[in-house]
């Protein structure tokens, strides 16, 4: 993998029109065995506030802390960390991240962000082509699925990687594939599908076309009533060339009531906002994602003798 991941400073920022209809209540988030919760969209556009996540998916990263603005939001993010949502009230800020602990360091990536009051967005730090790093946005944004399905959206962040197609079950036949052609920054909205547990298969580099060899597979469950992230990212250590990162959303209706699924029972455990601690958990599998916005490169204050 490339050394210099952290020598540019890329922003692609995809903001999606609101969807119309009743507002989102509160979701829940679980992930590498957390459960976290956020406030409902009425009331953040109350507090004239947006909700951010941060997932960091560059292998060799060093641990970072996040400044939404002056204000540290999280602390010691590590390679596979998703944050819980946290509030943010400024409508235009600076995003930066920087080594754990050294509040007056050089950022090692900033970007200049605007978000929408109510909305939620996930933002990631992960690698691009050229081997410098980038952060991008996108909004999570979605109605619950009908009842009995799910909704589910990959997120394709590892460019040493190709396409990335996902199977109900054991699946294998290319006309099966519920998601297929999935390329590195490709991004695409969520898709209501059939709960069940899915394959993952993401290919090498270089089989662009047709029936594809795998260069790693790897399964998640999807349950019904809920929204699934699935982010690919590269391999943190030798002989694993794919990490996957699963993110499981469950927004409830305006009123509170949280959809039947049917299958789980509920959950009584809640996540600390305050605590900024987050380790990434062995079982995290993988993401993509699609928006409906438009991508936005944004200032890139490093001169090209930085970049290189």
């Amino acid at each position: 993998m490339r050394s210099h991941y952290f020598a540019a400073i890329v922003v692609s920022a995809a903001l999606a029109v609101a969807c119309g209809g009743r507002k989102e209540g509160p979701v829940t988030t679980t992930t590498g065995g957390r459960v976290s919760s956020a406030p409902g969209e009425q009331a953040r556009e109350d507090r004239d506030q947006a909700l951010i996540r941060v997932v960091q998916v560059i292998p060799e990263a060093p641990k970072a802390d996040v400044y939404a603005g002056n204000n540290k939001a999280f602390s010691s993010i590590g390679f596979g960390t998703v944050t819980p949502y946290k509030p943010v009230a400024e409508e235009h800020f600076t995003l930066t991240l920087k080594p754990a602990g050294q509040e007056s360091a050089k950022p090692m990536i900033e970007a200049k962000e605007g978000l929408d009051a109510g909305r939620r967005y996930t933002v990631l730090s992960m690698p691009d082509r050229d081997g410098a790093a980038k952060i991008s946005v996108v909004t999570d944004d979605a109605a619950p699925p009908a009842s009995g399905k799910a909704k589910l959206r990959v997120i394709h962040a590892a460019p040493e990687a190709g396409p990335v197609d996902v199977y109900a079950g054991d699946a294998k036949d290319k006309k099966d594939a519920i998601l297929s052609n999935i390329d590195y920054g490709v991004s695409g909205s969520y898709k209501e599908v059939e709960p069940s547990t899915i394959s993952v298969r993401v290919a090498p580099r270089g089989h662009e076309k047709g029936q594809r060899p795998a260069l790693e597979t790897q399964k998640a469950e999807l349950q019904p009533g809920k929204l699934y992230t699935v982010i690919v990212a590269a391999g943190d250590k030798a002989g694993k060339p794919i990490s996957l990162v699963k993110i499981e959303d469950q927004v409830a209706s305006e009123d509170g009531v949280v959809p039947l699924t049917g299958k789980e029972k509920a959950s009584t455990t809640e996540a600390n906002p305050a605590d900024d601690n987050y380790e990434i958990h062995p079982d995290m599998d993988n993401m993509r994602d699609q928006n409906q916005g438009k991508n936005e490169k944004r200032d890139a204050p490093p001169s090209k003798a930085d970049k290189k």
